[in-house]
């Protein structure tokens, strides 16, 4: 394959050395965790707890790219995806085209695209773990494994680093579980990682985050479903655009 899709900047280059070097030193996942693309910086960032990983996804993602010859069958994608320490850096490039495929065409980034094109704001998107994990139960049994516990840990403080290189405008907590976090409430995950300072302020459902050098406004938002009405989905989506406009005449950035 040919590998021109960008280049990443050091910071961003390093992130990942760091985040290869963690995924040689455990045994519970055999798949490529999350690899980003070079971020729109000052952008709305949307957070989730992991990346998912479903193959057949993956193939209607890639649909009329460079990649859908070589990556026709679920077989073929589970090759691809396979964690090789010796290949990886090789195919840095791939992966990070793969994302943005995601980015622009993914029907779950659906939400993400309707309330940045209403703001006329570029949007990322970013994920406290990098373990691309479908089921969730699974995902949740093995971060709370005692064992796990200082791999999970480090999960967290690498995507407070991943948060410093993308600097984004705006946090949205997409889930119940990141905002708990993100308010310290989270009995799952803070107690993997509290290394963050966090800021109230007079906007409902808005604080705001600091880590070294980041200050960033974080809305609290929940999980978007399938099985949400449209009316409601697009009631909720308005408010959320409302509630970033507030952000942005106020200046909490």
């Amino acid at each position: 394959m040919k590998q021109n899709y960008e280049r990443s900047s050091p910071l961003l280059n390093e992130w990942h050395n760091l985040l290869f070097e963690q995924w040689s030193a455990q045994d519970k996942s055999m798949i490529v965790p999350m690899i980003y693309p070079e971020p729109n910086v000052n952008s709305l960032l949307f957070v989730g707890i992991n990346p998912s990983y479903n193959a057949q996804h993956i193939r209607r993602v890639l649909q009329g790219s460079r990649f859908a010859d070589s990556l026709m069958t679920n077989n073929d994608v589970d090759n691809f995806f396979r964690f090789d320490i010796l290949t990886i850096r090789s195919k840095i490039s791939d992966f990070q085209e793969i994302q943005r495929l995601h980015h622009d065409s993914l029907r779950y980034f659906d939400r993400h695209r309707q309330t940045a094109q209403l703001l006329n704001m570029p949007w990322e998107q970013a994920d406290l773990f990098q373990l691309r994990q479908s089921v969730q139960h699974e995902f949740t049994q093995l971060i709370t494994q005692l064992e796990q516990r200082e791999f999970a840990a480090d999960q967290i403080r690498l995507f407070f680093e991943l948060l410093v290189i993308q600097a984004p405008r705006i946090i949205i907590a997409a889930n119940g579980e990141v905002t708990r976090f993100f308010t310290k409430r989270s009995k799952l995950l803070n107690r993997l990682f509290s290394q963050f300072t966090v800021e109230s302020t007079d906007t409902p459902n808005v604080i705001v985050v600091h880590y070294k050098t980041l200050k960033v406004p974080v809305v609290l938002s929940s999980q978007f479903t399938h099985y949400m009405s449209n009316q409601k989905r697009e009631f909720r989506i308005q408010q959320e655009v409302d509630l970033i406009k507030t952000i942005l005449k106020d200046d909490l950035t």
